[in-house]
């Protein structure tokens, strides 16, 4: 399986304590279809961390997921995207985004240094 995973930011430079989207675009970059299996209802997953690796915002956090495995195929060349909107922080500085695929036989991640920076 050759199921490539990557993590964007929209706006790409948002301004301190905004909205902006996370974006994870899972692409199946094999001559194959690709049989993406999950150990729960849950699909992806982004964390917001700040440099030390505090967790500032989870998208799952307080979320319930159906415990039953299931499973989704991805057609050759195919890409699915998940997004999700969060609030950036309020402080500037350089925080990390992280974009998962949870895969039964553990996530495919992708990570984004995001820059907050105060507009003038």
């Amino acid at each position: 399986m050759q199921v490539v995973v990557s993590v964007r930011v929209e706006p790409a430079r948002p301004s301190p304590g905004g909205d902006a989207r996370a974006i994870l675009t899972v692409t199946n970059s094999g001559a194959q279809v690709a049989q993406l299996v999950f150990p729960t209802s849950q699909r992806y997953d982004f964390v917001l961390l700040d440099l030390r690796g505090n967790q500032l915002w989870r998208w799952s956090a307080g979320r319930m997921f159906t415990q039953v495995i299931t499973s989704d195929s991805l057609a050759a060349g195919a890409s699915v995207v998940y997004e999700e909107s969060f609030t950036v922080p309020s402080e500037p500085g350089q925080y990390r985004m992280v974009g998962s695929l949870m895969l039964m036989d553990g996530a495919l991640s992708d990570t984004l240094v995001l820059n907050v920076v105060e507009l003038r």
